[in-house]
């Protein structure tokens, strides 16, 4: 049962506190795809409860369902917020202050002149939205009557 829609999840980005402001993986084919951070590009936030505040690269936005991982969106009217203020919202995720910043190179940076507000929710909160069939090789091969011996899943 589908409980979002994906619009509502356009301009949205995933962060793992674990990779911090290092490059993120790439992906051609992700990073091809309309809406995907480009490299180097990464967030500020004032931090929340369970996400110290710092910088972090920008994934896609389905990164998002990895553990640990959080879903970042901007969203408009929350300019130049105060840098301890936080918003709690009803699907309990929190408006946190913050700003985009791109690594130019080793050491320099480009960021936004000024704050805005940026909606943070954590992966496993997500997971509530959709309902997700986990399926793996093993199970495939077992199901399908294939004579080859199943690989362990990755």
């Amino acid at each position: 049962m589908i409980r979002a829609s994906a619009a509502e999840y356009d301009g949205s980005y995933a962060i793992l506190p674990g990779l911090g402001s290092a490059f993120a993986p790439y992906d051609q084919q992700t990073y091809l795809a309309a809406g995907a951070p480009l490299p180097g590009s990464s967030v500020y936030l004032s931090g929340i409860p369970g996400l110290t505040a710092g910088v972090y690269a920008l994934l896609p936005a389905r990164y998002a369902l990895l553990p640990g991982a959080f879903l970042v969106k901007q969203v408009s009217g929350y300019r130049d917020m105060n840098d301890r203020q936080r918003i709690a919202q009803p699907d309990g995720s929190l408006i946190t202050p913050g700003y985009f910043t791109t690594l130019i190179n080793p050491g320099a940076a480009a960021r936004d002149a000024r704050t805005s507000g940026f909606v943070v929710r954590s992966g496993a909160s997500i997971k509530y939205d959709v309902d997700y069939g986990t399926r793996t090789l093993s199970d495939w091969i077992a199901r399908s009557g294939a004579a080859w011996q199943a690989p362990a899943d990755a």
